[in-house]
C-alpha cells in the first residue's frame, strides 16, 4: 500500500474513543499495573533483603506484563482521521507515527459482527485484494456510525465470518472476504 501525507489537508472527521471501551480499560490497566509494580518493588526492597536474582525476576515479569498491555494499546487504539483524499491511522501517544492511505488503496469495506466475551460488536473491515487491511471497531470508537457513513469507498455490506476466520484475518492471513 502507498502511504500519503494528508497533514496539510482539511480533516473531515476525527475519531473519538469510548472511555468505557478497550481504550479506557487499557489506559487504566497500564497505569494500575505500573503503579502496583512500583509499589510491589518498593515493598519487597524495604521488607525483605532479596537477592539480585529475585529482584530481576520480579522486575522482568512486571515489565513483560506492562509491555503486552502497551502493545495492545498501541496496536488497537488508533486515532482515525478522514480526509477528502483518504484516511490516516495515528498513534494516540506518538502523533508523528501516522500512516495515511488514499481511498484507492482499498477495494472497499465490509461490515463484520465480531464476537467478544460478553457481546457482539460491529466492525468495519477495510479490504484490499480480499485481505483485511485495516479494522475499525464499534467497541473502541464513540463516533463509529459517523465514521462508517463518511468512508469514501464501496460498502460491500454485512458479511458473516466465523470466529476462526476472523482471527486468521486479524493475524494477516489471506481469508476470502
Amino acid at each position: 500500500m502507498n502511504t500519503y501525507s494528508f497533514h496539510l489537508k482539511m480533516i473531515l472527521l476525527k475519531s473519538k474513543f469510548k472511555k468505557s471501551g478497550p481504550y479506557g480499560i487499557l489506559i487504566f490497566l497500564n497505569i494500575a499495573i505500573a503503579s502496583l509494580a512500583l509499589l510491589l518493588l518498593l515493598w519487597i526492597g524495604s521488607n525483605f533483603k532479596p537477592d539480585l536474582v529475585t529482584i530481576l525476576i520480579a522486575a522482568i515479569s512486571l515489565v513483560s506484563i506492562q509491555t503486552i498491555l502497551l502493545f495492545l494499546f498501541f496496536s488497537h487504539c488508533k486515532i482515525i482521521s478522514l480526509y477528502e483524499e483518504g484516511i490516516s491511522f495515528g498513534n494516540p501517544v506518538f502523533m508523528y507515527l501516522t500512516k495515511s492511505y488514499s481511498w484507492s488503496d482499498f477495494d472497499g469495506f465490509i461490515l463484520v459482527r465480531e464476537e467478544t466475551e460478553h457481546s457482539e460488536i460491529e466492525a468495519i473491515w477495510l479490504v484490499k485484494d480480499k485481505k483485511l487491511s485495516k479494522r475499525i471497531s464499534s467497541g473502541i470508537y464513540l463516533n463509529y456510525e459517523e465514521i462508517k457513513v463518511s468512508l469514501r469507498i464501496k460498502n460491500e455490506g454485512h458479511k458473516s465470518i466465523s470466529s476462526i476466520l476472523q482471527a486468521r484475518a486479524v493475524l494477516g492471513l489471506k481469508v476470502n472476504l
